[in-house]
């Protein structure tokens, strides 16, 4: 019985803790917010949404329903697994990638949606700059970009533009 419970503790620890050293401990996006920095975004059907951090799927869902197309990434395996399972439906429009995005080389995309721990939004801005060969929107949940004035805010949303890496 204490082997059982050791290896659920350390389950725990592995998927909701560890993950939050590196991006963010999973928080629910609450639903006025999925829409505010959807709408923010004003994506079209058929664009392309990044999310970084996708947690449970929430934000994949919300824009996969809008007809975007989505690339989702997310460090807590079993969170990801919830993601995937989530936004099944959507296959051909949405993947979930169970992963540090600062890892990986980003696709081109029309917009970005985070909501990462503010130590590490300073390094997301540099990601999004040096990644996107054309402009991109990107919107903040809760956590604004330092030294960075936002475009538009709106309920704890915040919007920013990038002008494009033309070196990529």
């Amino acid at each position: 019985m204490e082997l059982l419970l050791s290896i659920i503790v350390l389950a725990i620890l592995c998927c909701f803790v560890i993950p939050g050293f590196f991006g963010a401990p999973y928080v629910p996006t609450l639903n006025r917010q999925v829409d505010v920095s959807l709408d923010l975004l004003d994506l079209k059907p058929g664009q392309r949404l990044i999310e970084l951090g996708c947690g449970d799927g929430k934000i994949a869902l919300a824009a996969a329903r809008r007809g975007l197309y989505v690339v989702a990434y997310e460090l807590n395996p079993l969170l990801a697994a919830i993601a995937w399972l989530r936004t099944f439906r959507y296959r051909k429009q949405v993947t979930i990638i169970w992963g540090d995005f600062f890892k990986q080389e980003l696709p081109a995309t029309d917009g970005v949606f985070c909501f990462i721990m503010p130590k590490f939004m300073d390094a997301v801005d540099k990601k999004i700059e040096q990644s996107q060969p054309h402009p991109v929107k990107l919107v903040s949940f809760a956590m604004p970009i330092p030294h960075k004035k936002p475009l538009r805010q709106m309920e704890n949303v915040y919007l920013y533009s990038y002008s494009g890496n033309t070196k990529k």
